[in-house]
């Protein structure tokens, strides 16, 4: 997949194909890249293992150079620029009318975080919850209104 990755970023870059799709036919798994209607190439075979490759309105020597740079990305491990996503959740107070059916369950799975928390090398969450201060000294029954990005 990584491989396949890379041809589709140099060939949107060096032949400004915004398409790729992958299928399969009765010789087995393709990738197309480009639009099927107009200028593309087809990959036959899968992954690194490519046993022919299909040209309509595309010269080969560009191709095969963007063929072989995916192949050289690949076995240096380069998995390319890092790509940031950054959403916002709302988690609302409990609702006692529609959660009564879960309320134990609620009630026993509750943790409280606040702060940054990473879960990977590049998942770096930040929870932020509502205001504690009133909350009584044995501590709240159900958990305030929380955000996470």
């Amino acid at each position: 997949m990584l491989f396949e990755a890379w041809v589709f970023k140099l060939s949107q870059e060096r032949l400004g194909f915004a398409q790729r799709s992958s299928g399969s036919n009765s010789e087995g798994p393709t990738a197309t890249f480009g639009d099927i209607l107009n200028d593309h190439f087809v990959l036959h075979g899968s992954g690194l293992d490519i046993e022919r490759v299909t040209l309509a309105g595309v010269r080969e020597g560009v191709v095969q150079v963007i063929i072989e740079d995916s192949i050289a990305r690949v076995a240096a491990g380069d998995m390319g620029d890092p790509v940031v996503y950054q959403l916002e959740m709302t988690l609302k107070p409990f609702d006692f009318i529609s959660g009564a059916v879960h309320l134990m369950r609620t009630l026993g799975d509750q943790i409280h975080i606040e702060g940054s928390r990473r879960l990977s090398d590049t998942v770096l969450l930040d929870f932020e919850q509502g205001l504690l201060a009133d909350a009584p000294g044995e501590g709240l029954l159900l958990a305030p209104s929380s955000k996470f990005r």
